[in-house]
């Protein structure tokens, strides 16, 4: 069965190659460089939505809102209307865990990973990797680094400073 990009890569939310995810996922061993160069490919779909969640709670994002963290993670493409139960201006850092969950599942949307596959089949599976049950992927809220790398040195996460890599951009994911 073909997938689509995001899911070829166990990477819902188009985490994309930087010196920081570099440092963090590839060196360590979780993730490698998809063959086209841009997209982290995560050894498994639980390191994948784990570091969905390390990185949007991370320090880049905690802080900002909903609707501001979302159309930075994408490039501008979506913001809080992705998640319109949500109140846009709630700061990242305010969110229950299981709301961060389902902010990370309404983004992953966004990004393409349920996007039908080449074969025409949906990817019937949730964070957990099995079928939609509604419940949290681990309860937890992780401290991580943010989406685009940039950590306490400023970096961003193609190595410069400035700019944002964010998600995909377009929202497609492939």
């Amino acid at each position: 069965m073909a997938k689509n990009r995001p899911q070829r890569n166990n990477n819902p939310l188009n985490i994309k190659v930087s010196s920081f995810t570099r440092k963090k996922y590839i060196n360590t061993g979780l993730a490698t460089v998809e063959p086209e160069g841009t997209f982290l490919r995560f050894n498994s779909l639980e390191t994948g939505w784990q570091a969905a969640r390390e990185l949007l709670t991370g320090s880049t994002y905690r802080n900002l809102t909903t609707e501001e963290a979302m159309r930075r993670w994408s490039d501008g493409d979506y913001g809080a209307e992705a998640v319109p139960d949500f109140d846009s201006h709630t700061k990242i850092k305010g969110l229950t865990p299981e709301e961060i969950s389902s902010l990370i599942d309404a983004m992953a949307k966004r990004e393409g990973f349920y996007d039908e596959d080449k074969n025409g089949d949906k990817d019937g599976e949730d964070k957990d990797g099995e079928d939609k049950d509604g419940e949290d992927k681990d309860g937890e809220d992780k401290d991580g680094e943010d989406k685009d790398g940039e950590d306490k040195d400023g970096e961003d996460k193609d190595g410069e400073d400035g700019g944002d890599g964010g998600g995909s951009g377009s929202g497609s994911g492939g």
